[in-house]
């Protein structure tokens, strides 16, 4: 629904930073759900997609994620793995795919971002996160989402600044 029509018909990659998958298709229009809804679009390329920085899964989204044969780089590969690794990984994946970026706050261990409202130990720093968004190729983007800024849990303002730090670090490529 926020895709420009001109996409419709193009494939495309989604770079899903969270730390849910959101991939329950039992359930229908809650946040869970939204891998399964964006099914319907048919523009994604989901065999050259990722899942980036999960670590709370339910059973039935790792089915579906094999199933579509989404890729996943979960949030303990950036202790086991350098960035560069890491996105070498995802480029040799997209290809020259164009790409949606979407990133929910809270793949960032509440540590770094306190301020979202389903908080998960265990994810990936402030500068991993940064480190990561800034080698990525900024030529094939065509649209992306930063979600989850609950100002009510935030502490000094940290999960906000962090989430403005990473739109500019886009929108200066």
């Amino acid at each position: 629904k926020g895709i420009d029509d001109s996409l419709r018909d193009k494939q495309f990659s989604v770079l899903y930073f969270d730390s849910h998958p959101d991939f329950v298709c039992t359930i229908k229009h809650y946040h869970g759900s939204v891998i399964c809804e964006a099914l319907e679009l048919k523009s994604i390329n989901f065999k050259k997609s990722f899942e980036i920085g999960i670590r709370q899964p339910e059973k039935e989204e790792l089915k579906n994620i094999s199933r579509y044969k989404m890729n996943i780089i979960p949030a303990y590969f950036f202790v086991q793995k350098d960035i560069d690794t890491i996105i070498n990984t995802i480029l040799k994946k997209v290809d020259k795919n164009k790409i949606y970026i979407s990133i929910d706050m809270d793949v960032v261990d509440p540590a770094f971002a306190p301020g979202v409202s389903t908080p998960v130990p265990g994810g990936l720093t402030s500068n991993q996160l940064i480190s990561l968004i800034r080698k990525l190729p900024f030529k094939q983007l065509v649209g992306m989402d930063i979600m989850e800024v609950n100002p009510k849990q935030d502490i000094h303002g940290m999960t906000g600044d962090l989430a403005c730090r990473i739109l500019a670090e886009v929108l200066r490529k």
